[in-house]
């Protein structure tokens, strides 16, 4: 008798672990994955409370991707998975990246001062975007907000 094993379910957020890192340099931190804006909210609110502490601003960005939905569902959470990648490959060690809902991602940017937000925001915009070759096609996403607020010691 043959016998077939369910798929595993796709990820809620897409990845995990980033790229495969250079020799000799530690691999990026994670991706966070939360479960809702109010996790955001909550992670945002630890961190805000350290930043205050140290009398440093904590600075928040929040995207999100929209990918076109005649790719496919397999296609579009790569795509959001190598986005989450690219994210966490441009900001600091220090810094968060958290996900929710697989397409909202949230960046925390701690003792961060608003003119270097802004460049953050246009560096991840610039680069999370796309172009991404995803089974010989070259897709990209459509990112909305990257808003910034920035809150002061």
């Amino acid at each position: 008798m043959l016998q077939t094993q369910d798929p595993p379910s796709p990820p809620t957020c897409p990845d995990r672990t980033g790229p495969t890192p250079l020799r000799g340099t530690p691999p990026p931190l994670p991706v966070v994955e939360l479960a809702d804006a109010d996790d955001f909210r909550r992670l945002a609110q630890r961190h805000l409370l350290r930043c205050r502490r140290d009398g440093r601003p904590l600075s928040t960005l929040i995207v999100q991707a929209h990918a076109d939905p005649a790719i496919g569902e397999a296609q579009r959470l790569q795509l959001l998975a190598e986005c989450a990648r690219r994210l966490r490959s441009r900001v600091r060690s220090t810094d968060v990246v958290a996900c929710w809902h697989g397409t909202h991602f949230g960046v925390l940017l701690p003792h961060c001062e608003p003119q270097h937000a802004e460049a953050v925001r246009l560096r991840l915009l610039a680069h999370a975007g796309g172009p991404y070759r995803l089974a010989a096609q070259l897709l990209a996403l459509d990112l909305h907000g990257a808003a910034i607020s920035v809150a002061a010691p």
